[in-house]
């Protein structure tokens, strides 16, 4: 049996979640929505498989919250793909050591892309 991923999305607006959780869904994945950034996970220490995060959730910055999360020895290793619609997101996911990032507007195809691709490497580190 195929291991179904658990994917954390992170963002303040609802219908992004929606849309993205509709479509990653439909892929066979099982999806976690944090529309406030409060990283339950943490004090589980059930980490997701893969986050994917705005960078801007209400006042909480993702980019801050993803180098945070990649300086802890426990998370480290989690992929994180930042999305956003502001210009210089390149260099932010950059500055964060995110692994990823998508700019807004951003297709199906294209999320699917990325995620498949971290969620293919770290079953092969498994």
């Amino acid at each position: 049996m195929e291991r179904k991923y658990n994917i954390l999305v992170i963002d303040d607006d609802i219908s992004t979640i929606q849309v993205i959780s509709m479509i990653l869904n439909n892929a066979g994945y099982m999806i976690t929505a944090d529309p406030t950034a409060e990283l339950e996970f943490l004090s589980t220490g059930k980490n997701p498989d893969l986050l994917l995060m705005d960078n801007q959730v209400g006042e909480k910055c993702g980019a801050t919250i993803c180098f945070e999360l990649k300086r802890n020895e426990k998370t480290r290793h989690m992929p994180v793909i930042l999305f956003s619609g502001v210009d210089n997101l390149e260099e932010l996911a950059g500055r964060a050591c995110a692994d990823d990032y998508i700019a807004k507007p951003f297709g199906m195809t294209t999320l699917l892309q990325k995620v498949e691709f971290f969620l293919q490497q770290k079953a092969i580190a498994c």
